[in-house]
């Protein structure tokens, strides 16, 4: 996330934010801060300088509260939900949140550390097989790089029928 600051006063301005993070030298009237965040944060312009002077602590008093948002996922039919016995099939799962990501699913199978560092999106696909009764295949638990997501943050799932074929009689 870019925090942005509106910068008043003549240039060269220098920024000192609340983490620590300074910058001198700004000439435009804007000054940016990249922030990556694992739980909610408040950042603060701590002091500000222009060509001039420095401006009174008072006068900082903008405040931006900064949450790292919890990971989601959809997951949905990929082909044919009904599968026969000895059969195999596509489980799709859509992750959102900051890779990489740990799931859980109903069946008690797990998928950990699915998707690369800094993604923010990712499909995972898994192949089920032998389906030996009627199974509904969602996520029960999701865990992103900062955080876990809620049970509303998980939705869909994908239902297997399971048919066992029936075989003419010989005559």
């Amino acid at each position: 996330m870019t925090l942005h600051a509106a910068l008043k006063g003549t240039p060269p301005w220098s920024v000192v934010w609340s983490d620590g993070f300074a910058e001198s030298g700004i000439v435009s009237s804007n000054a940016f801060h990249d922030v990556v965040v694992n739980e909610t944060t408040m950042f603060y312009l701590q002091s500000l300088r222009d060509a001039y002077c420095a401006a009174p602590g008072g006068s900082l008093n903008q405040t931006v509260t900064v949450t790292n948002s919890r990971p989601h996922a959809i997951v949905s039919v990929f082909g044919s939900s009904e599968l026969c016995t000895n059969t195999l099939g596509v489980i799709r799962a859509e992750l959102f949140g900051q890779g990489p990501w740990n799931v859980a699913w109903s069946d008690g199978a797990k998928s950990n550390k699915v998707g690369k560092t800094g993604v923010t999106n990712f499909v995972l696909q898994r192949t089920v097989s032998k389906v030996t009764h009627d199974t509904n295949y969602s996520i029960t638990r999701l865990d992103d790089a900062y955080c876990s997501a809620l049970t509303n943050d998980l939705v869909g799932e994908q239902i297997s029928r399971w048919s066992n074929p029936i075989l003419p009689r010989r005559k």
